[in-house]
């Protein structure tokens, strides 16, 4: 058992390294470790708070489910919290979901099963049936208002139809797809300008920028999720919003599935895994939702997400190619990063062609040289990475590490 002086420490090292890559997302919309890595950080931070109550920190990210950028739009409080997902990485966590539902609820139920879209979370709020308020999830209890953005973005309806209820709020996911964002990219390496690092990154820089015609420039998209208004024209369940949402021509992500058991929730999780490089927007998981509205408030939630709906994430993506050459770059705090140039290669349909490689101890560890056939993994679709030499090269050139500065020399 660790003492309470190390776990005070410890606490205060997760809460530092956490706040860190929160304010790198919510704010910059960028990643320097996969969603793996953060939420075990996430995870060993909640089981020593548990066991320490009475050293946890005030600014402890568990207490909140993101952060706002004050100084770049005003910020609205949401009707109701708009939480963030609790995540499964095995199917052991995905069955202990399923059992404690079965075991809360004590009767059967039907669980929605759909893909993940991995954008920017958003709120549309209709008055007399015309759009009258965006917010972006900010940090779940007040969001950004976003409004002047969303005009152009394709899947927002700016007025809805007349049989709908005159107020209410639609949940959904601005992204941006697949070719859209290799063309953003293509055209930003022309122009010079540096590239987005994913098709999330895109989608959510672009909604933050104060100049609307940027994120018309940008082509976003969104797919809507859920519906809070009136429950006597949308039903008590959420494949009867999807249905009354599909009739009526709105933009919904595909495909979707009502579950009656756990084999079936698994059996999709692995079809739409198999198939998700086909998908034209980025998807990084599947979501497990408890169908039945009223069974959903029965279950509740927590300070961050709902104990009735659970992402099921990906595991990350492998691909082989070839060590071409190694350029080094100079971080913020002056330590010089090496970073693998790859001979191009498509994962979970982005194509890559550079990898961290962190240190000079990493490529010892994994004995590179340059010519050397790899194999590279995006984990939690962000950074690739270098995770094994699966070939020797016939000539290899050793990769030397340069004795001056880079940038300066």
């Amino acid at each position: 058992m660790i003492s309470k002086i190390d776990a005070k420490k410890k606490i205060s090292e997760l809460v530092e390294q956490i706040n860190y890559h929160d304010e790198l997302y919510y704010k910059k919309n960028y990643q320097e470790i996969s969603d793996e890595e953060y939420d075990k950080l996430r995870r060993e931070l909640l089981e020593l708070e548990k066991n320490f109550p009475e050293i946890k920190l005030k600014n402890s990210p568990n207490k909140t489910i993101g952060k706002i950028d004050n100084n770049q739009f005003r910020t609205i409080k949401h009707n109701s919290p708009m939480l963030s997902l609790n995540n499964a990485y095995s199917i052991d966590e995905v069955e202990s979901f399923y059992n404690k539902t079965f075991n809360s609820l004590n009767k059967n139920f039907l669980i929605l099963a759909e893909t993940k879209v991995d954008g920017l979370s958003a709120s549309l709020r209709y008055e007399n049936r015309k759009l009258k308020i965006g917010l972006t999830r900010g940090d779940g209890v007040k969001g950004e208002d976003i409004t002047r953005n969303l005009e152009f973005v394709e899947g927002i309806k700016k007025k809805l139809p007349s049989e709908f209820p005159e107020n209410l709020e639609i949940r959904g996911e601005i992204f941006i797809k697949k070719n859209i964002f290799e063309e953003l990219n293509k055209k930003r390496k022309d122009q010079g300008k540096p590239l987005f690092s994913t098709p999330r990154n895109a989608a959510a820089g672009s909604v933050r920028q104060l100049d609307p015609e940027i994120a018309k420039e940008r082509k976003l998209s969104f797919y809507g999720y859920t519906v809070i208004g009136d429950k006597s024209f949308f039903g008590n369940s959420i494949s009867k919003i999807r249905d009354i949402l599909k009739i009526f021509n709105f933009s919904l992500n595909h495909p979707a599935k009502l579950c009656s058991s756990l084999d079936e929730m698994v059996k999709f999780y692995k079809k739409v895994r198999d198939m998700r490089s086909s998908l034209n927007y980025d998807i990084d998981g599947i979501v497990y939702k408890l169908d039945n509205i009223e069974e959903q408030k029965k279950l509740g939630q927590t300070a961050r997400f709902p104990r009735w709906a659970l992402a099921h994430k990906f595991p990350a993506e492998n691909a082989i190619t070839t060590l071409k050459e190694v350029s080094f770059q100079v971080g913020r705090t002056g330590t010089i990063t090496p970073v693998a140039i790859l001979g191009e290669v498509t994962i979970g349909g982005v194509k890559i062609n550079r990898a961290t490689l962190h240190n000079q101890d990493e490529i010892r560890r994994l004995g590179l040289s340059l010519g050397d056939t790899i194999s590279i993994q995006r984990a939690g679709d962000v950074i690739p990475k270098i995770t094994s030499v699966v070939k020797k090269s016939i000539k290899p050139v050793k990769i030397i590490f340069p004795e001056q500065c880079p940038s300066c020399g």
